[in-house]
Formats: C-alpha cells, structure tokens, sequence
C-alpha cells in the first residue's frame, strides 16, 4: 500500500483509489490481506464521542445573557 494518510480520496477516481489500496474491484482482498491489514491498522471503527448528559443540556438552555436580564428584572 503507498501512502495514504494525506491522499485526498474524495478527488481521486475510483480506478485511482483502488490501485492506491492495492485491491481488486471485482474479487476484493484476500482472507490473508484482510487479517494483514486488520492487524496493521485496527477494526474499521469509529471512536464513540463523549455525549453530554440530558440534564446538563437542559441547564445549557438557560446560559444566554437575555436569560439573565429577565431573571434580574424579575428579582427587581
């Protein structure tokens, strides 16, 4: 495989990208190109984002200055 970490993927043709991946677009990767490059880069998998809890998204609603001025002219 060369290198891939900057190739600008969504502006190369398919033709491009697949000798790029060194693969075959009719019959795929091997079983042992597969176990090869699961080994070299991992599962295909996205990193889970941290969530924010439901109950600090509620009290984010409130954090806006025209909030604050009515709650000081209520207090007033």
């Amino acid at each position: 495989m060369k290198a891939t970490q900057a190739t600008d993927w969504h502006a190369l043709a398919a033709s491009q990208a697949v000798d790029l991946l060194a693969s075959d677009p009719q019959a795929g990767l091997s079983a042992a190109e597969v176990a090869a490059r699961l080994e070299r880069h991992g599962p295909n998998q996205m990193t889970a984002a941290r969530r924010t809890p439901p109950w600090l998204r509620f009290l984010l609603q409130f954090h806006q200055p025209l909030i604050y001025i009515l709650l000081a002219a209520t207090l007033i």
